[in-house]
């Protein structure tokens, strides 16, 4: 079996007797539902405007004890955000360096979710894959990765985390919930998520340009792979499958 660990990402255990009362008043995702069956979640933080501050893997590990994976460049930003609303709450946060997130190559491993788990250091694996293929999977997947670089730029709606069952619309209020809903069921989003490979590798950059030099999408995610870029983006507005044009004559191809 191939793995790739995230040496980059840091576990967080988060646990207390008001650990998934308050969690769930704060996250997007319903955390009641994590259970010794249903192990894994992908949930987001958002703040009072519904952007995305850190977007993360969920491990059950206990009632009232949960394990999350995020960037390590932004732990600290999210545990401020978590802590601001906690003082009164019983709940406590600490880095756990005996547990860590995974890729999975095979993409119907138990345990894992969308090929990712958080796993105990004990097992002892081992990196078999590198970074560059697994962003490329994520990608092809529309799995974004939410760092210090991206926080709080995107809306959940932009990042199309419906498909990925990052949202319960039915648990009540969290943070950023009004503004979410709103955007879910007014229907107003005009813009796009997509995967695009370019028949060229793209410089790294924020946005993409067309010919003219005019922005018209936001990078969420990129790598660059034998001289072609593989790219999360989110466009300004619908495009049609057709071949997009960037600013260098660079073409590009939709392929999710």
């Amino acid at each position: 079996m191939a793995y790739y660990i995230y040496e980059e990402f840091e576990v967080i255990r988060v646990f207390g007797a008001d650990c998934v009362k308050f969690l769930q008043g704060q996250l997007t995702n319903d955390v009641t539902s994590l259970n010794a069956d249903n192990p894994m979640q992908l949930n987001a933080l958002c703040n009072q405007k519904g952007r995305i501050i850190a977007l993360f893997f969920m491990r059950f590990v206990a009632e009232n004890d949960l394990l999350l994976a995020l960037p390590r460049n932004l732990a600290d930003q999210a545990l401020q955000a978590l802590r601001k609303y906690a003082v009164f709450s019983k709940i406590s946060f600490e880095t756990s360096d005996q547990h860590q997130l995974i890729y999975s190559q095979n993409d119907d491993e138990k345990g894992f979710l969308l090929q990712h788990a958080i796993v105990d250091v004990s097992k002892q694996l081992v990196s078999s894959l590198n970074f560059d293929k697994v962003q490329k999977e994520n990608i092809c997947q529309q799995l974004p990765i939410i760092d210090i670089h991206n926080s709080e730029s995107f809306l959940p709606a932009e990042l199309n985390l419906d498909r990925l069952d990052v949202i319960s619309y039915q648990k009540g209020c969290f943070m950023g919930q009004e503004i979410i809903a709103r955007m879910k069921y007014r229907g107003n989003l005009k813009k796009s998520l997509l995967s695009i490979e370019t028949d060229k590798a793209l410089p790294f950059a924020e946005k993409l340009q067309n010919v003219d030099g005019k922005n018209i999408a936001d990078i969420v995610n990129q790598v660059n792979i034998d001289d072609k870029s593989f790219v999360l983006t989110v466009f300004n507005h619908g495009i049609e499958n057709a071949p997009i044009i960037l600013q260098g004559d660079i073409h590009a191809k939709i392929i999710a």
